[in-house]
């Protein structure tokens, strides 16, 4: 990622229905595998679907009201561009296309279920989906026979084999993230740690594995060459661990600020850093953990925090800039010498 050293940063021309800047704090950034869209929700309940191409952000289609609570987590179907899933406080998860459309909701729950889904997360196959409630439950979903429920791991009662005490139901869910390959095993992020490695196999989710070393997890990063597990936390630590032998073998600590947000680059090179309040997100080596750049502009707001997340097949960085309000981009400068001089 050469391009941090001759960058240029952009902003998305974000309007309203009245064709005012949009002012609702975003929530989260994401981008599908080809790179070629990109979702931003926001605190206003909408989701934001972008076109991206060499000229940048463009055309915008926008769902309005798309959950009863903002949208907190957006989840790409795998083996397609054009097909998402979002969950937003209620008691569904919904699967939307590209062009804004609905294409089916689904319940999470069962009927009469109260409990509120706050995360969704396909399988990198595509062949299961997991939705997470805030009451600590984990539904999985069989996406090629349509939807249907395989089976559900309930945090507070998960005291029986390869637990601990630590392990209760004053514990929250705070990230999931699935394994680079297949849909045999993901890591589930709690509050107050640690770090849960989840098997689904015969219709089954069993705990088979804890991570140690982190307090209270606020976000999961699986490294993109399969190398290491890095995990935010609220003391503003970002833990590490090998996943050759499952050891937490180092941590960055240079900014004393909870950690909101966790990306890698397309090469697994450069790990982005996002903060829940004070400080600018910023960039890191991943193999040094020295610090390559700091985002201007992209500290939280007071109802926000910083979100930044990099394209898969290209360098650039898309993030939350001007207290959260604004979605922002960095990419290679093209341009001539001359022409950048004069801007």
């Amino acid at each position: 990622m050469s391009f941090l050293a001759n960058s240029r940063i952009l902003s998305a021309k974000d309007s309203d229905r009245t064709g005012r800047q949009s002012r609702s704090p975003i929530v989260c950034i994401t981008i599908n595998n080809s790179g070629t869209r990109v979702i931003n929700t926001r605190l206003d309940r909408s989701i934001r679907i972008w076109k991206s191409s060499l000229s940048g952000l463009s055309d915008p289609v926008i769902i309005d009201n798309a959950h009863s609570e903002p949208v907190s987590c957006i989840s790409w179907v795998p083996t397609t561009d054009y097909n998402f899933a979002s969950a937003g406080g209620d008691s569904v998860v919904k699967i939307w296309r590209a062009n804004g459309s609905l294409e089916r909701d689904i319940s999470v729950g069962g009927a009469g279920d109260t409990r509120k889904c706050k995360l969704v997360s396909f399988s990198p196959d595509g062949a299961i989906m997991l939705a997470v409630t805030t009451s600590g439950i984990i539904y999985a979903y069989d996406v090629l026979d349509n939807y249907s429920l395989i089976t559900q791991f309930n945090l507070a009662e998960s005291n029986g084999e390869g637990t601990v005490e630590s392990t209760t139901n004053k514990d929250e869910i705070t990230d999931i993230q699935w394994t680079n390959r297949g849909h045999s095993y993901f890591f589930v992020g709690l509050s107050t740690g640690p770090i849960l490695i989840i098997n689904l196999e015969d219709r089954r989710l069993t705990l088979v594995h804890l991570l140690l070393g982190c307090r209270s997890v606020t976000c999961l990063l699986v490294d993109l060459r399969g190398k290491f597990i890095a995990a935010g936390s609220k003391d503003g630590v970002v833990s590490f661990w090998r996943t050759s032998d499952m050891t937490n073998c180092r941590a960055l600590t240079s900014v004393d600020q909870e950690i909101s947000s966790l990306s890698s680059s397309r090469d697994g090179s450069l790990i982005c850093v996002g903060y829940s309040s004070g400080s600018n997100s910023r960039v890191f080596d991943s193999d040094t953990l020295e610090e390559r750049k700091e985002i201007p502009n992209s500290t939280a707001g007071e109802d926000s925090k910083s979100v930044v997340a990099c394209y898969p097949t290209k360098s650039v960085l898309v993030y939350s800039s001007e207290k959260g309000d604004l979605l922002s981009y960095i990419r290679r400068d093209e341009r001539a010498p001359d022409d950048r001089k004069r801007r």
